[in-house]
């Protein structure tokens, strides 16, 4: 059941600029990076055990955390294996990559990316 859950949180994601349809997944694990002269993120804090709702929603998705974190995904960038890529915006308007990556049958890691730092939770679906 939650493979099916979770082909859905992919499916919805990857559709979330068009669809009119809203999927949710909980957070439990949080990582903080820097990013590298190389252009990769070197993971600094983490896992850190979180419960943190996620929701996919209308070209939006919402991270109810301390900071309630919002962002607009502006176009999808590609795929790459198991990984979807969106341009997005913040709620400040600054721009930021999401990246939905399928961990196994049950998991996901949605990573944020800015310039120099990015974070990531690792999420089951709802």
């Amino acid at each position: 059941m939650k493979k099916l859950i979770l082909t859905l949180l992919i499916t919805l994601t990857s559709l979330v600029s068009f669809s009119q349809e809203s999927a949710m997944g909980r957070a439990y694990q949080f990582y903080l990076g820097e990013i590298t002269y190389e252009d990769e993120i070197k993971w600094i804090k983490g896992p850190v055990a979180v419960d943190i709702l996620v929701q996919f929603n209308n070209g939006e998705v919402i991270i109810y955390s301390e900071d309630h974190q919002v962002y607009q995904v502006v176009k999808e960038m590609g795929r790459k294996d198991d990984t979807v890529m969106w341009k997005a915006t913040d709620k400040k308007g600054k721009n930021c990559w999401l990246f939905l990556t399928e961990l196994d049958e049950t998991n996901a890691a949605l990573t944020i990316r800015y310039g120099d730092y990015a974070w990531m939770y690792i999420c089951t679906a709802e």
